[in-house]
């Protein structure tokens, strides 16, 4: 199975992919709240969650509803800038396939990563992966639901690790 192969090194390569400082000049800063998917701009957005080939993804991790004190806020970031790590991960999210049905899916909480590829010019192109629940995946345009798919929960599950 190609998609499988493609991610037995996701999480390796996630793993090692070294981290900006929290000071670092090549570290952009993460919205401190989030409460709605965002909306890529990015060309070719529409037809798929990852447009082109980025060069950098800053990953911003939220935190659900609960505890309600700190809902919605950001509660780790991470940017990952070696190549084959950012390909890995992009090549995992437009793998994803499409599900055309509805699904039983446990209550989510809104806990989510937001995945900002960066390129060498132009906008970015923001990708929301949804951490429990369905863990549906977004960029505004493209949509697809990574709890039901295998592949698609070993990709959630190397960026939560890469965001404790």
């Amino acid at each position: 199975m190609p998609v499988r192969r493609a991610l037995l090194p996701l999480v390796a390569l996630l793993a090692l992919a070294p981290a900006a400082g929290a000071h670092g000049a090549s570290a952009p800063a993460c919205p401190p709240r989030d409460r709605h998917a965002p909306l890529s701009a990015r060309t070719g957005a529409g037809g798929a969650l990852v447009a082109g080939r980025p060069s950098a993804v800053l990953l911003c991790r939220y935190r659900g509803v609960n505890p309600s004190s700190t809902a919605f806020r950001l509660a780790a970031r991470r940017l990952v800038t070696a190549p084959a790590a950012v390909g890995s991960l992009r090549s995992a999210l437009d793998a994803l396939t499409p599900t055309h049905r509805a699904l039983p899916c446990p209550l989510a909480t809104g806990a989510a990563v937001i995945a900002w590829f960066r390129y060498r010019s132009g906008p970015p192109d923001p990708v929301a992966i949804g951490l429990d629940g369905c863990m549906n995946v977004t960029n505004g345009h493209v949509h697809r639901v990574a709890g039901v798919q295998a592949p698609g929960r070993r990709a959630v599950a190397a960026v939560k690790r890469l965001t404790p």
